[in-house]
């Protein structure tokens, strides 16, 4: 029984460590099954709760996206003229900000496969190295997989790629919009 606490113990404090993009590691997960890297790849791109300092999309946009999906869209093709509303915590959540979320997912989404793009195009870097160091840099989650992992670090990439990853970073901890409010020339108008 040790052995199976243990296992669990590694792999609850990994998961709460990557949720809440915290950056620790107990253990080198690199040595893990497919699939427990799998699940923990995906929890890059959840985070934690709205509000928190966590980086990533976070739990209420992941919610928002999902009810949306299911409750508006794929109800809207059985019942076409249904008034159907997404609700969170019994409120109903606004068009806006339905269009808002889904539009911040896809651009988070957009500038993550580009920045793979670009880390592969750059780099001797395996696939899941290329796709862990750019969801771990976005999401500001710290180790990634592979040649980015728990027992290794960002050292051997090119300056160019330590930029890219550094300008993922910062997208990603001040939010996506905020950075292109940042860079409008409206913004910066009388």
């Amino acid at each position: 029984y040790t052995h199976y606490f243990e296992a669990l113990r590694h792999s609850a404090f990994q998961v709460v460590s990557i949720l809440t993009t915290t950056g620790f590691n107990s253990v080198d997960f690199n040595v893990w099954t497919q699939f427990s890297m799998f699940l923990l790849f995906v929890m890059m791109f959840i985070g934690a709760c709205s509000g928190s300092t966590s980086g990533s999309v976070k739990v209420l946009r992941i919610l928002i996206l999902i009810k949306s999906i299911f409750v508006k869209e794929i109800n809207h093709l059985i019942k076409p003229n249904a008034i159907l509303l997404v609700k969170v915590n019994n409120r109903t959540v606004p068009e806006i900000v339905i269009a808002n979320v889904t539009s911040f997912f896809l651009l988070y989404v957009l500038i993550f496969v580009i920045s793979v793009l670009v880390i592969l195009a750059v780099e001797d870097i395996s696939m899941m190295g290329a796709l862990s160091a750019c969801a771990a840099t976005i999401g500001n989650i710290g180790p990634g997989f592979n040649e980015v992992g728990a027992t290794h670090n960002y050292d051997f990439l090119t300056g160019f790629s330590k930029l890219w990853l550094c300008g993922l970073m910062l997208l990603g901890r001040l939010e996506i919009f905020t950075v292109l409010v940042i860079f409008s020339p409206m913004f910066w108008r009388k």
